[in-house]
């Protein structure tokens, strides 16, 4: 056969003419070009087309015999194919639209030989990652990563878009959903950084992102303001709440906050400054908040020592909050998240009528001032806001911060028991 293919192979050189070897259900052309002086050669690998062209003739005759051997090979493995075989393999081929079956393989070969890590495992190595950010951000994701592994068992490869989904209908309100996805993808993208899952997007990254609603910013009026202050006997409890309504700090960041990042010194206008560096702001920029003459007069009353707190730390940021609660439900008043941050730029909005000068004090986006917090308070009460000034002769009452205790981890308690046991029977002997 081969015999009859060259020949034919030959007469094509010789007259300059086209010729088509057909071997089985596959085809071979060879097609000169007079305008050129070179030959075209067409053919398809199993996986795409393929054309070549070359204008030496003893070239054309090396590349006709080893594609006319491969064709030949082919038909061969062809022959002992079953009918259902050959029949998976050309469905699998349609369905690869022209993607290399053997780069295909290789790349199945390599993911289904990397070992996937139960999530169990993959949780505990990602809490020991985290280990030097806040103790309130590592509390947060302890608990949402119990709940993950309690409710996923297995390999973390196992977990699908679709699981996830599930999962996070089970959590009420879409902000809570949303802040346990924002963990879930972290995971995941740890376990893609330590070779856990395949690069690409991640089962996490697939799953519904929850749509919070907008809600609108809350405002505390200036007479309920003026009696929280005046029946908070707690000092640091009178200090999370000036500062918050007359600087406009965030609730986290006051709680990192020390009296000595409180400047004593005033400008010609009787205002001070409050010095939040990187390791207090929300960004891990530097931001200066302004330090109204009314805040100078709560600072100068409550002020501690240097190196003290401001207020309640990181670390019991439930006694602040349980105190608190505790205040407004005695005086009946409705204190929502954020609303003495709201009031205190709303009113310094109003009252200042300078954008950047707010903004900047705020650590807020100039645009993010114009859409929601303008015209929230009109202007006598924004000069009532900042008129509250601490009433003569108040005291506080002394609070005693109680350490808390060390967690005793299981492996402690196992440890303290052997040693105990031990211990035991040195006696008996």
């Amino acid at each position: 056969m081969r015999e009859k293919i060259y020949e034919k192979l030959e007469q094509c050189l010789k007259a300059k003419k086209s010729v088509v070897i057909k071997i089985g259900g596959r085809r071979l052309a060879v097609h000169p070009e007079k305008s050129q002086d070179r030959w075209t050669i067409c053919w398809h690998d199993g996986i795409k087309r393929q054309r070549k062209f070359i204008s030496d003739e003893a070239e054309v005759r090396g590349l006709v015999k080893r594609i006319v051997a491969a064709f030949e090979q082919g038909e061969k493995v062809v022959d002992n194919l079953s009918a259902e075989r050959l029949s998976e393999y050309i469905d699998v081929d349609t369905t690869l639209r022209g993607v290399n079956l053997h780069e295909l393989v290789a790349h199945y070969k390599a993911h289904i030989n990397q070992q996937s890590a139960p999530l169990l495992e993959v949780c505990e190595r990602y809490r020991e990652s985290i280990s030097g950010k806040s103790e309130r951000h590592q509390n947060t994701v302890r608990l949402h990563l119990k709940k993950l592994c309690a409710a996923f068992k297995g390999s973390i490869a196992a977990i699908k878009a679709t699981d996830i989904d599930d999962y996070l209908k089970s959590f009420p309100g879409a902000k809570t959903q949303k802040n346990h996805r924002v963990t879930i993808c972290s995971v995941f993208a740890f376990a893609q950084r330590k070779g856990i899952l395949p690069i690409g997007f991640t089962e996490a990254q697939k799953s519904e992102r929850p749509t919070t609603l907008i809600v609108e910013p809350c405002v505390v009026s200036s007479v309920d303001m003026t009696k929280l202050l005046k029946e908070c006997s707690n000092k640091r409890l009178a200090s999370f709440i000036a500062i918050a309504a007359f600087a406009g700090v965030r609730s986290a960041e006051i709680q990192r906050l020390k009296w000595s990042d409180i400047r004593d010194e005033v400008d010609d206008a009787g205002f001070g400054a409050i010095v939040l560096g990187p390791r207090i702001t929300k960004t891990n920029r530097r931001r200066i908040a302004e330090v109204s003459p009314n805040l100078k007069a709560w600072v100068d009353a409550l002020r501690g020592e240097p190196d003290d707190f401001v207020t309640y730390p990181e670390s019991q940021f439930y006694t602040l909050y349980d105190n608190l609660d505790r205040l407004c439900k005695k005086l009946e008043i409705e204190k929502q998240q954020n609303a003495f941050r709201h009031t205190f730029v709303s009113c310094h909005l109003e009252l200042h009528r300078d954008g950047p000068r707010t903004a900047k004090s705020a650590g807020h986006s100039l645009s993010m001032l114009e859409t929601n917090y303008l015209k929230l308070v009109s202007r006598s009460e924004a000069e009532a806001w900042f008129n509250i000034f601490p009433p003569e002769g108040k005291t506080y009452d002394p609070v005693v911060l109680k350490p808390r205790k060390p967690k005793r981890r299981n492996k402690d308690v196992v440890a303290e028991r052997n040693a105990l046991f031990q211990q035991q029977q040195q006696k008996r002997k």
